[in-house]
């Protein structure tokens, strides 16, 4: 009885919604039929009809037991579910929806029994009709908070549900005037919650997205929770927090993933905020006015900071700017009036004109991409700030492992001009790139001129005539290539030849001062796994080396007697080579990786007794460099682990302090291993008339460029440019930098040691900061070390 009397009751229903059929409908009928059949992903069991021209699902067949709809059907977006689509789909146990539908039209899913939970996603607008008209099953249906037409009939014979879950809170569901059986509890998604962890007031959270609404102005720390009622947090909506003027610490959870305009605008309090990482926009207005946000980390999944994002932050002092940003929109910082350090870890494709408006105190922006890119952002900032780039060219790949196979001078030439050929137009163009070319031919001057002799006790000059010849004729012939491939050299080949033998206990070998009669530069000698190399050049007086080694575990007994420093190098240890450092009596000497052979090397000085050497890591922590460009943490994290350059205390570089004089001397003796700071012609060059170093005085950029550029000429023989005025051209304050200075100044602008500022200026006199410094010695290092 009860089921005829619901039959009664649908019957009626309708009656009431059959339409009086207009004449055109047979033809509307006419175009449903020619609509072709069509399996889709995410349905099955059966069949449906699609009208591409509406984005409309037509009619399905009856036998559908899952129906994931897609967003996209053959290439149109699905944006409604028809009249009577999914009728008397008796087997339809699963149902979902893209949030590209918009419309749901009348007894779309009539007497679909078996459905029990429906979820409505946000972006439909409309249900029209009885569209779940006799679902006698269904127990919970989540309609959105974008709904706003819904008939009376949308639930009329579904005897069972229990449960609707809407989106938006309990005055928008009232308007929307949907009569529900007694029983029907409604849930509202959005609503004020007090929640642990935000103190001084209540929040609106949206259950059905995650989504924190707004908040109470008097909150004053929001420590916002990952799960608030059981429902995961994912995202702070548009101007939440706007106007919390007491809001002084927040506290994001590692599931937001979303910050939306103007969240924390006017929040003038705010002094403290994390971004967690999945986040990839700072929006809009987000942090408009927050005049007392100090600092804030960014985290590497930010890619877009939008217009006006920062705008009067007034106490910002320093942003770190993540390498995955590609856009930052204009007017962005404008306005942070103690802003001094930008630090732009990529090279984003765009930077707002106005990005830096009124930013009267920023000092410095370091930019990773290069001058060519920086210009053509045309990003306005003011006279005073200097800019720096990062012109440093991707360096090219030498085939190290080939150097074993060369045995003549002709396949060597044919090497050559290969690697030659393989380089790009910036690399061809690249001195550093050219001071590592140079040093690979060396090398394979070293293969071609070797010779392994396994009882080895006195090296002579008889003993290296033949291979200082072979050395010198492959010099000549490849130093040809090199000048007709167009490779203009900073300095000439050295001549190098090797002898490979077995270190013998208690068998020292002998090396006779006569060898200074051979037309060579370094006598290399390969004993087991150690090289040890002898500059020929700086033997001064008839008297004969000795050199004997043993290893001992990862350790290495070397002793040396003689009149000159010798370079030694170790195999290198399992970590990062770039870290990696010679230690001497387990004390750090320093050295520098030859990609060549895989070794660490550095200079020693003759010792007196046996001395123990090792390869070990020696990376270091300075945790003040965050706002520091790239290159020049890299350059202090390199030259630290060489033992080079210190901090001023254990964790603390500061890479912002000037440098003095004294300073910058002790660098430079480290780099090139020499005890006697005196004892160096460059030294002298730079004492002052009355013979005096003023080793406190802050050194300036202009005394540190003629410094680097006479350890090139002392150390490695760099020859300065014939026509100095070609480089200093580039300066367009040229006529400030000291006549005494030019030539070198040349030398360092061709060698690219020199950091171009933006403007065309050399500025000779400007101090130097401890992290510029470290970044032009590591240039240095990198070639001399």
């Amino acid at each position: 009885m009860k089921k005829f009397f619901n039959l009664l009751i649908i019957g009626a229903i309708l009656l009431q919604q059959i339409p009086i059929k207009p004449f055109y409908a047979e033809e509307i009928q006419v175009m449903e039929n020619e609509l072709e059949w069509i399996n889709v992903p995410g349905i099955e069991g059966g069949k449906i009809k699609f009208d591409i021209n509406t984005g409309t699902i037509i009619e399905a067949e009856e036998t559908i037991s899952i129906a994931h709809i897609p967003e996209q059907i053959n290439g149109i977006t699905v944006t409604s579910i028809g009249d009577l689509a999914f009728e008397w789909c008796r087997d339809l146990i699963s149902l979902s929806m893209p949030n590209t539908v918009e419309t749901i039209g009348d007894r779309a899913f009539f007497s679909c029994i078996n459905l029990t939970s429906v979820v409505i996603p946000e972006g439909v607008v409309s249900i029209r009709g009885a569209a779940f008209l006799s679902c006698e099953q269904l127990k919970t249906i989540t309609l959105p908070s974008s709904l706003n037409y819904v008939e009376q009939f949308i639930f009329d014979a579904c005897p069972n549900l229990e449960i609707i879950y809407y989106g938006s809170n309990i005055d928008r569901w009232y308007s929307l005037n949907i009569p529900t059986l007694p029983s029907t509890r409604i849930e509202v998604a959005e609503d004020w919650l007090s929640v642990p962890g935000i103190e001084g007031g209540m929040i609106k959270f949206d259950k059905n997205t995650g989504i924190i609404t707004d908040a109470s102005e008097k909150i004053y720390r929001a420590n916002i929770p990952q799960i608030i009622d059981n429902v995961t947090v994912i995202a702070i909506g548009n101007e939440a927090f706007y106007n919390c003027d007491n809001l002084k610490t927040v506290s994001l959870p590692v599931s937001i993933t979303s910050i939306g305009k103007g969240a924390f605008e006017n929040c003038n309090k705010l002094t403290t905020i994390n971004i967690p990482d999945g986040i990839t926009h700072i929006r809009e207005n987000t942090f408009w006015e927050c005049v007392n946000l100090k600092t804030i980390m960014l985290p590497e999944s930010i890619t877009h900071i939008e217009d006006k994002a920062f705008f009067g932050c007034d106490k910002l002092e320093n942003m770190l700017i993540p390498k995955n940003v590609t856009n930052i929109g204009d007017f962005s910082f404008s306005g942070c009036s103690s802003l001094e350090i930008v630090t732009i870890l990529g090279a984003p494709s765009v930077i707002g004109k106005d990005t830096f408006n009124y930013c009267n105190n920023l000092k410095k922006i370091y930019y990773d991409g290069n001058e060519i890119q920086w210009k053509l952002l045309k990003t306005d900032v003011a006279n005073n700030t200097e800019i720096i780039c990062n012109n440093d060219v991707e360096l090219p790949n030498l085939p190290y492992e080939k150097l074993n196979e060369i045995e003549t001078t002709q396949e060597a030439t044919l090497l050559l001009i290969n690697i030659i050929s393989d380089l790009t137009k910036e690399q061809y163009e690249d001195r550093y790139t050219t001071e590592l070319l140079t040093c690979y031919v060396e090398e394979i001057i070293a293969q071609i001129a070797s010779t392994t002799i396994e009882d080895l006790s006195l090296i002579n000059y008889d003993a290296i005539t033949e291979l200082a010849q072979e050395a010198v004729l492959a010099s000549k012939e490849l130093s040809k290539i090199l000048t007709a491939e167009g490779i203009i050299l900073s300095r000439d080949l050295e001549c190098n030849i090797m002898i490979k033998t077995l270190a013998k206990e208690n068998s020292p070998i002998t090396i006779h001062s006569d060898i200074t009669q051979a037309d060579i530069d370094n006598l290399r000698l390969l004993i087991d796994d150690v090289e040890i190399a002898i500059d020929k050049n700086k033997i001064t007086k008839p008297q004969s080396f000795e050199i004997s080694l043993e290893k001992v575990d990862d350790k290495y007994n070397i002793s040396y007697v003689g009149e000159i420093p010798i370079t030694i190098a170790l195999p290198i240890v399992e970590s990062d080579v770039k870290y990696q450092a010679i230690f001497k009596n387990n004390e750090v000497i320093g050295g520098k990786l030859n990609p060549a052979t895989d070794r660490i090397e550095a200079k020693i000085q003759p010792m007196e007794q046996i001395t123990n050497f090792n390869v070990a890591q020696n990376k270091k922590y300075f945790s003040d460099l965050t706002y520091t460009s790239t290159q020049i943490q890299e350059a202090i994290n390199v030259l630290a682990s060489k033992g080079i350059i210190n901090g001023k205390q254990s964790e603390i570089f500061a890479p912002n302090d000037f440098i003095s004089r004294e300073e910058i001397a002790i660098m430079l003796t480290k780099i090139i291993h020499e005890d006697d700071l005196t004892a160096n012609a460059w030294y002298k060059d730079i004492t002052f008339d009355d013979n005096t170093f003023k080793g406190y005085d802050i050194i300036s950029k202009e005394q540190i460029i003629v410094i680097v550029a006479r350890v090139l000429q002392s150390e490695k023989n760099y020859i300065v440019p014939e026509n100095p005025d070609k480089y200093l051209s580039e300066y367009n304050d040229v006529l400030s930098i000291s006549d005494w200075a030019k030539a070198d100044v040349a030398l360092a602008t061709q060698e690219e040691l020199v950091v171009p500022n933006i403007d065309g200026t050399f500025m000779p006199n400007s101090a130097m900061t401890r992290g510029e410094a470290a970044l032009i010695l590591k240039k240095l290092f990198d070639r001399v070390g």
